[in-house]
């Protein structure tokens, strides 16, 4: 790892920060399931399904998608580090490349990205 420019403590700081990255994607994805079958939820607890039940039946529902979709991911991330490795590209990565930031470019940039919309204010406005 050393030769490649990525101590052990990045490395598990980067670990760290996917992890919760994709334990807020999953919760955000169970919370828009459970939205997308609201009236389903109701409608079965009004005919009297216990919590456990439905739970249960969720659980049916989302497991099956959520091991398709995570050996999908493993298989995607085990592709892409092959291809990188066997190219090369990690030893790419690994250097820093330099650059300089010219205040007159920034200036001109804004001044573009800021004109148009200036413009349609002032014509909206006379």
């Amino acid at each position: 790892m050393e030769r490649y420019g990525f101590t052990r403590e990045a490395l598990l700081i980067l670990l760290t920060v996917i992890f919760l990255f994709s334990s807020v994607s999953i919760t955000a994805a169970a919370k828009t399931i459970i939205i997308q079958h609201k009236g389903e939820i109701n409608i079965l607890r009004l005919i009297g399904a216990s919590k456990k039940l439905l739970k249960r039946d969720l659980l049916i529902k989302i497991l099956p998608w959520s091991i398709i979709s995570s050996l999908i991911g493993v298989a995607l991330a085990m592709a892409a580090l092959t291809i990188t490795h066997e190219c090369g590209y990690i030893k790419i990565l690994s250097h820093a490349a330099s650059f300089q930031i010219d205040p007159f470019v920034i200036m001109n940039s804004l001044q573009n990205y800021l004109s148009f919309p200036l413009l349609c204010l002032l014509h909206g406005v006379s």
